[in-house]
C-alpha cells in the first residue's frame, strides 16, 4: 500500500530523486509518519522521519491544480455506476450538496457548472 511519495511534486529546481513509500498498514494520524524511523544503529540511536523533514497533511497528489473564476478551487467528478439513473443521480447530487452546505465555513461556496450534454429530462424524453 502506497504511504506518500519523497521528491514528489512540489519538488525543488534539480530534483533527482522521487520514490513511493510503501507500507503494510495505513498511517492515519500526523504523529505516525513523523514517527517513521529512517535510520537506526546498534546503539539505539534513530533518525525519524520528523528530524529531517517538516511532515504535515496536504493532497493526496499535486499534479493537478483546480481554478475557478481564477480563484483556488477543488473538483468533484460523479461516475454514474452500471445501470443507474442519470436524472435521479444529479438531483440527489444536488439535493446532498444543498445538506452539505451547512456545513461550509463561511467562505465557502459550491456550485455545479459543467453537467456533460446539458442533462434534462426534456432531452431524454424521446430516448
Amino acid at each position: 500500500m502506497s504511504a506518500g511519495q519523497l521528491g514528489g511534486a512540489p519538488s525543488v529546481k534539480g530534483q533527482q530523486l522521487n520514490a513511493t513509500v510503501s507500507s503494510q498498514s495505513l498511517l492515519q494520524t500526523q504523529d505516525d509518519f513523523r514517527n517513521i524511523v529512517l535510520k537506526s544503529d546498534s546503539t539505539g540511536a534513530k533518525v525519524l522521519l520528523s528530524d529531517v523533514a517538516r511532515v504535515e497533511k496536504g493532497a493526496e497528489s499535486y499534479m493537478v491544480n483546480g481554478y475557478y473564476n481564477g480563484k483556488a478551487a477543488s473538483g468533484l467528478a460523479i461516475q454514474l455506476a452500471p445501470g443507474a439513473n442519470a436524472l435521479e443521480t444529479k438531483e440527489a447530487v444536488l439535493d446532498r450538496m444543498a445538506e452539505l452546505e451547512a456545513f461550509f465555513r463561511m467562505a465557502w461556496k459550491w456550485s455545479c457548472r459543467l453537467i456533460p450534454r446539458r442533462l434534462s429530462a426534456a432531452r431524454l424524453k424521446g430516448l
